[in-house]
């Protein structure tokens, strides 16, 4: 059992040692501990720092003593006040981060600019085409007599993953959506409707066609179902819950479902997926900048679609201008890296909507119960486990026939009114 430290208030190194020490054979109790300890604030460190903590008094045998320091000594001693320290050019010239848009003049420059990516991923490690939202603009940047709707698209060949730039003569066309802060909120909600019928349902139609061999224009049968998960934006929940949404999902047979925020970082397999980090790793390193368009036809193709939408209204600053442009230019080619199977994948296999292939490859497209279970966060009792267990299978055919199991289902099957295991 755990308990509270001696002076109620926070654990010192020794004791933290010695209670987690009584878990070193069930690492589930231990990590059910930490995260005990770390939401009452019992210790003011991360996560991490307790593990590394533990490891070097269980696998490398320092004694508590010697680690019983008081917690703000941990980690690098602070530098002497005013004092000096030599470093070699080459270093100081490489500190910090090298990405081309670093803190400064620059980073004013481009205030109130936002610039947003939209993925949908499949379970087969599949990606729909890009879509870009450039976001905020003023009424300076995004004329009003020239764009009364705040709203600009252009559709651009090549913005995609593999694209131009990559594949030479690339023609698969990525999204760019250009909108104005007019302080409405129905603005936003254009750009999620121009994402679900540029990018979303034909990307479901284009799966159905090369996965089914269904055609335009067939019925949709209840096999060919779409289960689409969301994250919590309440322009984009508002969107799908219009009458003529619900309609258009009704007909292409589209369940339309939104994810819990609290539980967005634990089960949301696109969060849970290698690509965002990957991507945002890259894009510190990655820049066309220096490059002539007329050796990179996709700083050309878009430099030429700036261009068309300037005579529509758009009036963007140098810098804002030429930073979308380079971060345009080099995105069929970071994605590329970004957005191979084994990322996507990753994260439908981590939160257990899908079995490990690479471990299961004749499990692999069903649910891992495992898996899913181990997203609870809390300690799960052995009444609950066994029910979970032997309902499982039940459930798994409910949802596949209908998409979803609804509350009913779990009352029938003696799941606690009321009670969710998050």
């Amino acid at each position: 059992m755990l308990s509270a430290p001696k002076n109620g208030t926070q654990y010192s190194r020794a004791e933290l040692i010695t209670v987690l020490s009584k878990t070193c054979n069930n690492p589930k109790i231990r990590n059910a501990w930490i995260s005990t300890i770390l939401d009452n604030k019992w210790v003011p460190v991360v996560k991490r720092q307790i593990h590394r903590l533990m490891q070097k008094h269980e696998q490398n045998g320092v004694p508590i003593n010697q680690l019983d320091k008081p917690w703000h000594q941990a980690g690098r001693n602070p530098l002497l006040q005013g004092g000096f320290k030599l470093v070699a050019s080459k270093a100081l010239a490489h500190a910090g981060t090298r990405s081309k848009f670093a803190t400064g003049k620059k980073e004013e420059d481009l205030r109130g600019l936002r610039v947003k990516l939209t993925h949908t991923f499949t379970a087969t490690g599949m990606s729909a085409p890009v879509f870009v939202s450039v976001c905020s603009l003023s009424e300076r940047e995004l004329s009003v007599k020239d764009c009364p709707s705040g709203v600009l698209i252009l559709d651009l060949a090549g913005l995609c993953i593999g694209g131009c730039g990559v594949n030479v003569g690339s023609t698969l066309k990525g999204c760019i959506i250009f909108v104005r802060n007019d302080n409405d909120k129905q603005t936003d909600k254009v750009r999620f409707r121009v994402y679900r019928d540029r990018v979303f349902i034909p990307f479901v139609e284009t799966l159905r066609a090369d996965v089914d061999g269904w055609q335009k224009g067939d019925p949709v049968e209840d096999d060919l179902r779409v289960v689409s998960w969301a994250d919590g934006d309440l322009a984009q929940a508002a969107t799908t819950v219009e009458e003529d949404n619900l309609e258009v999902y009704k007909d292409l047979k589209i369940l339309a479902n939104k994810q819990s925020a609290a539980r967005s970082a634990t089960e949301q397999a696109v969060d849970l997926s290698l690509v965002f980090k990957s991507h945002h790793s890259l894009q510190k390193s990655v820049t066309l900048e220096n490059v002539d368009a007329s050796n990179c036809p996709m700083k050309k193709r878009v430099i030429q679609g700036f261009q068309e939408m300037h005579c529509k209204g758009l009036s963007l600053n140098t810098t804002k201008k030429n930073a979308l442009i380079d971060f345009l230019s080099c995105l069929p080619e970071s994605l590329t890296k970004a957005s191979s199977r084994s990322k996507v994948v990753h994260g439908f296999v981590q939160n257990g909507l899908v079995g490990d292939e690479a471990k299961y490859s004749s499990k692999y497209g069903f649910p891992d119960f495992k898996l899913m279970l181990d997203t609870v966060r809390r300690d799960v009792t052995k009444e609950e486990y066994n029910l979970c267990e032997s309902s499982f299978p039940e459930l798994l055919l409910f949802q596949m026939k209908h998409g979803f199991v609804e509350e009913a289902e779990f009352n029938r099957l003696g799941y606690p009114k009321k009670t969710s295991l998050v």
